[in-house]
């Protein structure tokens, strides 16, 4: 019998941002359902006049996406 590693990475405690990680034997598969809410509400309230230019950055530094090494393109 298989056995797989289910991985809940954001989003277990809130509404939207779910991230799934399912892995078995060196493959996997991840499943992204979204942004997190409560992650982006607090980080624009509180951040609102920072205007950054670089999305990806937006949202990696606000921990709207996971850091997870190797998902992302450099």
């Amino acid at each position: 019998m298989r056995s797989f590693n289910l991985w809940i990475l954001d989003g277990a405690d809130s509404i939207g941002g779910n991230k799934i990680a399912l892995t078995n034997e060196g493959e996997g598969l991840f499943l992204d359902f979204g942004v997190n809410m409560r992650k982006k509400r607090a980080y624009e309230v509180s951040y609102r006049v920072l205007a950054i230019a670089n999305k990806m950055f937006y949202h990696l530094y606000s921990e709207i996406l996971p850091r997870i090494r190797g998902i992302y393109r450099s």
